[in-house]
């Protein structure tokens, strides 16, 4: 597992997390199931810092 800051942009919001999934498309798509349709990036972190 490895940990992401996930950020998911609707037309309503700009909402930034950390997460802890396989891969970063994993993270993605959790983030799509969670806010439907959106942009989102998930960027690793490694030490606290991205990568």
């Amino acid at each position: 597992m490895s940990t992401f800051t996930v950020t998911v942009r609707t037309p309503a919001q700009v909402v930034t997390y950390p997460a802890i999934a396989p891969t970063s498309a994993d993270a993605i798509l959790d983030a799509l199931d969670q806010f439907g349709i959106a942009s989102v990036s998930a960027l690793p972190l490694v030490g606290g810092q991205h990568a």
